[in-house]
């Protein structure tokens, strides 16, 4: 077997953030398959059988604990991949935000997979309005991925375009996992569950952060993928606030140190630019590129502070999302 071609500096391991039921068993076994078990550190909580004894000393002991001590085991290289249930803050300061992977899924239809999971395995009675109403399963998505910007994630994969997803993972970590199809409920996850309008109207309700959540994920994988189509280089960032004239943000290249040249527009004209070359130090903190040195701030003609305001990648058609 070949082996694989990391694309970002290959001794740096991924951090795969598993949220459950959104094919991310398959990709995690086809991990395995391709990287062989041992590449892997897991941690699926305390009372696993998956969890790994490196996570049970470091996390789970109840006088021992250290998370630091994590840093050993990655740093010795023998681990390509942490993967598991858990928020992307108890790992993310061992990561720089472009090792990070994760899977979402559209909110309403994850919930009534995972109910299902209960019912088939861990013998629950209830209804589904009951599980959905079960304070742990709302807005689990949001909640997992809470504490670093969709835009700054490696990659945000989509349940529904998952070869796609895999394509794009090629691309940008340099290795496909395996396509494999474990702990699926049904043959088909493309097919929606169907449900009453009372269960699709209280569903939405509840999980209304991750409806936000799902679909900006959407709009960034698409971006992603028409970038990737047309072999340009792809830019990570956001709009953060326009307040007082003054519109705020990020941006940075993907796999380039130079910095980013965003151009503001006010309905649709342009109105100038600005490199984004300024210092956060929360995105220093997590890992993005150029040291943290990716921010911007334009102040805005006064004649134009009530238009409709856009930012994109100067010479290209990509702008960027408000945060």
């Amino acid at each position: 077997m070949e082996k694989p071609r990391f694309a970002h500096p290959c001794k740096a391991p991924l951090l795969f953030v598993h949220i459950p039921k959104t094919a991310g068993s398959s990709f995690r076994m086809g991990i395995d398959g391709l990287l062989g078990e041992d590449a892997s550190m897991r941690d699926y909580g305390l009372k696993s059988s998956e969890t790994s004894v490196e996570i049970r000393r470091s996390i789970y002991a109840d006088a021992d604990a250290d998370p630091w001590k994590l840093r050993g085991f990655l740093a010795a290289g023998k681990k390509r991949i942490l993967v598991g249930h858990f928020p992307v803050m108890r790992y993310a300061g061992f990561f720089a935000a472009h090792r990070i992977f994760t899977i979402v899924r559209e909110p309403v239809q994850r919930v009534v997979s995972e109910y299902g999971h209960f019912v088939r395995n861990y013998g629950f009675k209830g209804s589904l309005l009951e599980f959905a109403r079960w304070a742990p399963m709302i807005n689990k998505q949001a909640d997992m991925l809470a504490g670093v910007p969709l835009e700054a994630i490696g990659l945000v994969g989509v349940t529904e375009r998952y070869q796609d997803s895999l394509r794009v993972f090629e691309q940008f970590f340099g290795f496909r996992p395996q396509v494999l199809e474990e702990n699926k409920g049904r043959a088909d996850l493309c097919e929606p569950y169907v449900l009453s309008p009372e269960e699709e109207n209280e569903l939405r309700q509840l999980n209304r952060r991750d409806l936000t959540l799902y679909q900006r994920a959407c709009d960034i994988f698409g971006r992603r993928v028409a970038v990737a189509a047309n072999s340009e280089p792809y830019v990570r960032g956001q709009i953060t606030s326009i307040e007082g004239g003054v519109v705020r943000g990020w941006a940075v290249y993907d796999t380039a140190d130079k910095p980013v040249v965003v151009e503001v527009l006010v309905d649709e004209e342009v109105v100038g630019s600005v490199s984004a070359v300024e210092f956060r130090p929360r995105l220093k903190g997590l890992g993005v590129g150029r040291g943290g040195f990716v921010g911007f701030s334009f102040r805005l003609p006064a004649a134009k502070r009530k238009g409709t305001v856009q930012c994109c990648v100067q010479g290209t058609d990509l702008h960027l999302l408000d945060g």
